[in-house]
């Protein structure tokens, strides 16, 4: 029998954002070498000795680079039901569909693409550039297809329209890890979990393949750092899979308490 070979995208907010953010800051800056150094030394305050950079770089460098993520931050972002950056997700996945459909493994089966990142994001944003988003380098990569941490929080309808508008799940045969965060607080009347419930529909009638929750709130989460003998039991949705919160390094910890805290009303 054929074996299929599978291909994934891990980060794809960020990537999308590297797109769509660097077409506006180009549109005003006319130059594409510009914000790329900016990105490459983790937005600089100075220039260091030595570096090789342009004089428009430099004049920039001398006054400061937080005005650059100030602007990058206020791009619009994936993940807030943007069309402008969400469309750039769509055409950035399509490329990649596109790419892999045409290969085949050696054994003749096919190539079959997911957007699963596992604990993927942590180890390549700790040997990525910082990137347009707003993200420093080294820091973490968006979970799989989430949005970007800086994304504004429009709460869970934007998130999950962003999802069926950039990614077409036909395409999408190996899987997708769609990770979000609830609030507990949220969802405590029969009234409220039938809104999640409707949540849930719409977005798989509307092209949707999978969502995955952690239902629980940030103090919980920053407790059971502090006491982790009273949260044995805390299951929480990673990258791909679910584990034991306590169980996770702090670094993964970490990045699961800093997701958007999503809130039905």
């Amino acid at each position: 029998m054929p074996l299929r070979s599978d291909r994934r995208v891990v980060g794809l907010a960020v990537v999308s954002l590297v797109l769509s953010t660097l077409t506006v800051l180009t549109i005003a800056r006319e130059r594409v070498d510009e914000p790329l150094q900016i990105l490459r030394n983790d937005y600089p305050s100075v220039v260091e000795q030595g570096q090789k950079a342009t004089f428009s770089f430099v004049v920039m460098a001398r006054e400061g680079f937080e005005d650059v993520r100030k602007r990058c931050l206020s791009a619009p972002k994936y993940g807030a039901d943007d069309d402008y950056a969400d469309g750039w997700a769509r055409r950035l996945l399509d490329l990649f569909f596109d790419a892999y459909s045409r290969l085949g493994t050696t054994r003749g089966g096919p190539t079959v693409c997911g957007l699963v990142s596992m604990g993927y994001y942590m180890y390549l944003g700790a040997i990525t550039w910082a990137s347009p988003d707003g993200r420093r380098v080294g820091e973490p990569l968006s979970d799989s297809v989430a949005p970007s941490h800086f994304a504004p929080a429009l709460g869970p309808t934007a998130t999950h329209r962003s999802v069926t508008k950039a990614i077409d799940s036909l395409r999408t045969p190996n899987g997708i890890t769609f990770n979000q965060k609830m609030s507990e607080a949220t969802l405590l009347t029969p009234r409220e979990i039938s809104k999640w419930a409707d949540l849930v529909r719409t977005f798989i009638e509307t092209g949707g393949q999978s969502v995955q929750y952690s239902v629980v709130n940030r103090e919980a989460l920053v407790d059971a750092q502090a006491h982790p003998e009273r949260y044995q039991d805390l299951i929480v949705r990673v990258g791909g899979y679910s584990a034991r919160f306590v169980d996770l390094s702090k670094e993964v910890q970490d990045t699961i308490i800093a997701r958007a805290e999503q809130e039905l009303r």
